[in-house]
């Protein structure tokens, strides 16, 4: 006769094949255990229910944001990419001549 216990209400339950006896003191504790956690969550859901989220979503829609995104599209960021990729071709040759002048070039 062996049992275990669930991780998260810690339920008992048999093993199975041990032969584990049914006692209705279990039963009656696991469904306490349940009866609990479904008061907990109960509890939560309410208090996220009281949140005035439609509110806060309208004032999100409320922000123009197709403004702001359109004042970000409007930058030049391509040609601000080019200039940092240019940077970047400029700090790897200087890289290579290092590495060439002091192991003959390999990386």
């Amino acid at each position: 006769m062996a049992s275990t216990s669930t991780t998260r209400l810690a339920l008992f339950k048999p093993v199975p094949g041990s032969s584990e006896p049914f006692r209705a003191s279990d039963f009656n504790a696991n469904m306490d255990k349940i009866d609990a956690e479904a008061v907990a969550v109960d509890t939560r859901l309410d208090v996220i229910e009281g949140q005035n989220l439609n509110t806060r979503v309208t004032t999100l829609e409320g922000q123009n944001l197709n403004s702001r995104i359109t004042t970000l599209e409007g930058q030049n960021l391509n040609t601000r990419l080019t200039s940092v990729e240019g940077v970047n071709t400029t700090q790897n040759n200087r890289l290579t001549a290092l590495e060439t002048a002091i192991d003959g070039g390999t990386p």
